[in-house]
């Protein structure tokens, strides 16, 4: 049966890492225990910064550093129950969406590489080669489908020697 857990969200409010292993090692536990040998997750994007963008409780808040701390806590804790973590979120601001609306990425490319990819480039340098990262819209600075910004500034910059699965666009 699975244990409903707490959220991300609540992770990064709590701010204390002996919670977020217990979290962590308790995940682990039941995803492996429910016979999964991989998780889409964690998110790792950042929480929204566009004005009207509602709150999401699947961010570790809009700390990089603490993002990409404990996100590493929760990989580990993954791998160490010999399931793969896959995770997921878009750099830049996958979670600026207003209602249903598509998500606006609104960093800019110097913007993206000090801040929203702190988290996923934190994850590469532990060895991580897989994510999932969900598309957008299009982008305050370039315009273009989130589903084609993997040429030009996102993803060379962190992605270029990882496996991404892309989530199709509607």
């Amino acid at each position: 049966q699975f244990v409903e857990l707490p959220s991300l969200l609540s992770l990064a409010a709590a701010r204390d890492s002996g919670a977020t292993g217990h979290f962590a090692n308790l995940l682990a536990q039941h995803l492996r225990g429910m016979g999964f040998d991989f998780s889409f997750g964690p998110s790792l994007e950042l929480a929204p910064t566009l004005h009207g963008a509602k709150p999401t409780i699947y961010t570790f808040g809009s700390s990089p550093t603490f993002a990409a701390e404990t996100g590493e806590t929760i990989i580990k804790a993954l791998l160490a129950a010999d399931v793969v973590p896959v995770p997921t979120g878009f750099p830049g601001g996958g979670a600026n969406r207003k209602g249903k609306e598509p998500a606006i990425l609104v960093a800019t490319p110097e913007e993206i590489g000090v801040r929203d990819l702190v988290p996923y480039a934190e994850a590469i340098s532990r060895g991580l080669t897989s994510f999932a990262p969900s598309t957008a819209a299009g982008t305050a600075w370039s315009g273009v489908p989130g589903s084609v910004v993997r040429g030009q500034h996102r993803m060379p910059i962190c992605f270029a020697t990882s496996t991404i699965f892309w989530a199709p666009t509607q």
